[in-house]
């Protein structure tokens, strides 16, 4: 990830559960309402897949010779409603991404069923959804002055995906919702080597 996008939230005095869903954008180059919308229950750690069908013997191996090993780390199944695409998006989150989530469920309490719950409380009696708004990450990605809107994360992340780290513009697009690629067969689709989610992987370990 660009260091001037970590140094400007590092930098930015905002409630830690705001600036977690900022370091979420940032790390997973998702759209905003799909960043506040999130639910604890979307998420997977690798240890605990099977719960989804995956299997996931000697998981990371045949991804690439140069990665080890893969022990922590989770699947973000983003749920349709929470896609402008309106259809399911699995992200792979590596260890240091995974530990952003984790913090956030934590710090989120056992009785919210939302990553991301409303930090004021006379805003969120106002809200059904009880979640952080769009607008709350546009403002805190202002307030940190590093010129950076969470939309541009996007487009940061294509760019850097592509120019510095070597990665295909058609990986970028998987991570983005550009091109998801379904699988023909729906039992290929719940391994967790499916050829989308393994393409996936690298790109997020080095981003």
């Amino acid at each position: 990830m660009p260091a001037a996008l970590v140094r400007g939230q590092a930098d930015t005095q905002s409630e830690p559960a705001i600036k977690l869903a900022c370091y979420l954008t940032m790390l997973t180059a998702q759209r905003r309402m799909t960043i506040v919308s999130a639910r604890k229950s979307d998420f997977v750690s690798l240890d605990e897949l099977d719960q989804w069908g995956y299997e996931v013997p000697n998981f990371g191996r045949d991804l690439n010779e140069n990665y080890e090993l893969l022990t922590h780390g989770a699947i973000w199944r983003i749920r349709p409603d929470s896609m402008k695409s309106h259809r399911e998006h699995d992200i792979p989150l590596p260890p240091r991404t995974w530990a952003v989530v984790e913090a956030a469920m934590k710090l989120s309490g056992d009785n919210s069923p939302g990553l991301s719950p409303q930090t004021r409380k006379h805003r969120a009696d106002k809200l059904s959804d009880g979640h952080l708004s769009e607008s709350t990450l546009s403002h805190i990605f202002a307030k940190a002055g590093v010129g950076f809107s969470p939309h541009s994360c996007r487009k940061i992340f294509a760019t850097y995906a592509d120019g510095d780290l070597g990665f295909d513009i058609s990986d970028t697009k998987l991570i983005l919702d550009h091109s998801e690629g379904r699988a023909a067969d729906i039992t290929e689709a719940h391994y967790i080597n499916h050829p989308a989610l393994s393409r996936k992987w690298p790109l997020m370990l080095e981003y």
